[in-house]
Formats: structure tokens, C-alpha cells, sequence
């Protein structure tokens, strides 16, 4: 049975092999930018638990954490040019490569975006790479759309 929970303290190992295993796909896509490290110190995933503008959410399948949500309430850059606006980022969000496809990922979006909704926020953003096509395809038909673009030139 899948179920939904915000993390606790015993739940670092778990946490982090999700987070090793995002960081390994951009490893592999973008070695120029990304190296091998921890993706997720002790202190930072303290903060995780106790920051009141940050959700962290576990799908659970059969006692194993399956996939982590982690949703930060911000609030844009004060600017005489920019309105004023409260959003919703989903910093990290994945499915352990073995469970994808079965729906879990869907079910774990759909339980952020309730999340999100129950805090009072009607933006949601975040940032995915040009090479996670599926990630892409997935957020589309989701119906998020883009709101910017990060452009590179290598000379």
C-alpha cells in the first residue's frame, strides 16, 4: 500500500539514496557541472525538518521510501519593477528508478500540489534540466508550463 508522510529524523539514509540517485542522473547528463558528493548533508536535512516554509514529503511502498517531495515556500526578490507574489518551489522531487512507471510519482505530485493548496499558495515552480526529457514530458502533461529558459554557450 502506497502511503504519504512528511519525513522524520529517521529517515536520512532512505532520504538520501533517493537524493543520490537524482544527483547520479545529472551526473551522468552534465558531468561538466555536477560532481559526486553527498546531496544531502545531516544539517541540511535538519533544516528540512524544522523549516516552517519548507513541506518534505515521502511516498512509502511496503515500509521503503519510495520517492521525496521537498516544497519551499518563497516569496519573490523585492523589486520596484516585480509584483509581489508568495509561490510554491519543488526543489527536489523523484521516484527510485525501480518503482517509476507505476504511478507513484504521479500520486506523489498530486499529494504536493494538496499540500501547497492547503498552505493558501496558488503558484507552484520549479526547475528541471533540458536533458530530463521524461521529467519534462511528466510536468507538461501535468500542465505546468515553462516560465523561463537558462541558456549556455561553451566556448
Amino acid at each position: 500500500m502506497l502511503e504519504f508522510k512528511e519525513i522524520e529524523i529517521n529517515d536520512y539514509e532512505e532520504f538520501k539514496l533517493i537524493s543520490e540517485e537524482i544527483l547520479d542522473k545529472h551526473i551522468k547528463n552534465r558531468p561538466d557541472i555536477y560532481k559526486k558528493g553527498n546531496p544531502l548533508s545531516n544539517e541540511y536535512f535538519l533544516f528540512l525538518l524544522n523549516d516552517e516554509d519548507t513541506i518534505s514529503i515521502k511516498a512509502v511502498y511496503d515500509n521503503k521510501i519510495v520517492g521525496i517531495s521537498v516544497i519551499e515556500i518563497k516569496d519573490a526578490p523585492i523589486s520596484p519593477i516585480v509584483h509581489e507574489r508568495e509561490f510554491a518551489f519543488i526543489d527536489t522531487f523523484g521516484v527510485l528508478k525501480e518503482y517509476q512507471g507505476q504511478g507513484i510519482g504521479q500520486r506523489l505530485f498530486d499529494k504536493s500540489i494538496e499540500y501547497i493548496k492547503m498552505m493558501g499558495i496558488n503558484k507552484v515552480e520549479l526547475l528541471v534540466w533540458e536533458f530530463n526529457e521524461q521529467a519534462i514530458k511528466f510536468y507538461e502533461k501535468n500542465t505546468m508550463n515553462t516560465l523561463n529558459r537558462t541558456l549556455e554557450l561553451i566556448i
